[in-house]
C-alpha cells in the first residue's frame, strides 16, 4: 500500500510539475535519484522522462511562461540577472541553470532575441533606425546597428532592404 501511494505521488509530480527528477526523488524521500528512477520504471514500465513526455500537462511550464512574460515587459531597459531572479523568486545561479536547461540558451540571449524581433518589426514598419535604437535603450544608433549586425549577420538597413 505504501508503494502504491508513493507511486501515485511520483506520477503526479512527474506529470504535473516542472521539478527535475532529482528534485522529485529527494522530495519523495529517496536517497539517490537512481533509486527513484529504478522504482518508477519497475512500477510503470517507463522512466520518469518518458512518462512526462506522454502527458500533455508536462508541456505547461510556468517558469518559462513567467520568464517570457517578464522579458516581454522589461526587454527595452537593461536589467541585471538579479532583477529577473528576484521577480521569479530564484537565485541568479538557479535562474541561469533553469534557463539553460529549458531553453538551451542564456537569459541574455533570450532578451537579445526579443530585442531583435521587436527591432525587425519596427524596421519593417519603416521607423527610422535612430528611433528604434533609442526606443531599445541604446545611447547611439551605431551601437544598435552593431548589436543588430552581431545577432542577425546584417545591418538594420540591409534587413530593411531585404524585406
Amino acid at each position: 500500500m505504501h508503494h502504491q501511494k508513493l507511486l501515485l505521488e511520483a506520477q503526479r509530480q512527474v506529470a504535473f510539475s516542472t521539478a527535475t527528477t532529482k528534485e522529485i526523488s529527494y522530495d519523495l524521500g529517496f536517497s539517490e535519484p537512481a533509486y527513484f528512477n529504478r522504482f518508477f520504471k519497475e512500477h510503470t514500465g517507463k522512466t520518469p522522462h518518458q512518462f512526462r513526455d506522454e502527458h500533455p500537462a508536462a508541456d505547461c511550464d510556468p517558469f518559462m511562461s513567467g520568464l517570457i512574460a517578464l522579458v516581454d515587459v522589461h526587454f527595452k531597459v537593461p536589467h541585471p540577472a538579479r532583477f529577473y531572479a528576484d521577480h521569479l523568486c530564484l537565485s541568479v545561479c538557479t535562474l541561469a541553470r533553469k534557463v539553460q536547461q529549458k531553453s538551451g540558451t542564456t537569459l541574455t540571449q533570450l532578451i537579445q532575441q526579443k530585442q531583435v524581433i521587436y527591432a525587425q518589426s519596427l524596421l519593417k514598419s519603416g521607423l527610422p533606425v535612430q528611433e528604434i535604437a533609442f526606443d531599445l535603450g541604446f545611447s547611439e544608433p551605431n551601437h544598435f546597428s552593431a548589436f543588430f549586425r552581431h545577432i542577425t549577420g546584417q545591418t538594420p538597413t540591409d534587413f530593411r532592404l531585404a524585406c
